[in-house]
């Protein structure tokens, strides 16, 4: 696992009180390698704060079983040490592979039922959603890739972001959107 904390200046600021926080958990999951940023988020501020980032890496060269296993006790992990309040992932999508989107829908079903377990809230964000909020446009993957790279980079100051940090990052910025709708 890596962790990264955000420059601290560089990024939207607001005074967040600890006592008052939502700490929450976003998630880009996959059997390789998920994605994952912790933001927390003052009542008293619509701005979200990057607390931290980084990427769950399972051994690809284990079968996709033993990969499932790594990225449980991975996410696991990451709740039990960062203890969230709640929890945003993306929803799984039919692209081209009937196995491919059978497994990712499996590894859904594996963080529900680690959130179910814990007792923790959680949202399933459609990628348009996500996306559309953003801005992150483009007809082809490779594209969207690519602009959720830039658009992270730029708004949160960063430098050196994966694909699957850059859209957890984007879809934890959503899931303050929500968070912010709900207590309006």
């Amino acid at each position: 696992m890596t962790h990264r904390r955000p420059p601290l200046l560089r990024r939207p600021f607001c005074a967040v009180l600890v006592i008052n926080m939502i700490k929450y958990i976003a998630l880009d999951q996959a059997t390789k390698h998920t994605g994952y940023s912790i933001w927390g988020l003052s009542p008293s501020c619509d701005a979200p704060s990057l607390l931290g980032y980084g990427m769950l890496k399972a051994n690809v060269k284990n079968d996709v079983i033993s990969r499932m296993r790594e990225m449980y006790s991975d996410i696991k992990g990451l709740i039990f040490t960062h203890q969230p309040s709640y929890v945003f992932f993306e929803a799984t999508q039919f692209q081209s592979n009937q196995r491919v989107y059978s497994t990712l829908s499996q590894l859904q079903g594996i963080v529900m039922a680690i959130l179910f377990e814990k007792d923790i809230g959680f949202s399933i964000i459609e990628p348009s959603s996500w996306k559309s909020y953003c801005g992150v446009t483009g007809r082809k993957r490779e594209e969207q890739k690519a602009k959720s790279i830039a658009i992270a980079s730029k708004q949160f100051g960063l430098s050196d972001l994966t694909d699957d940090v850059a859209d957890a990052i984007l879809i934890g910025y959503y899931g303050a959107h929500i968070l912010n709708n709900e207590k309006g």
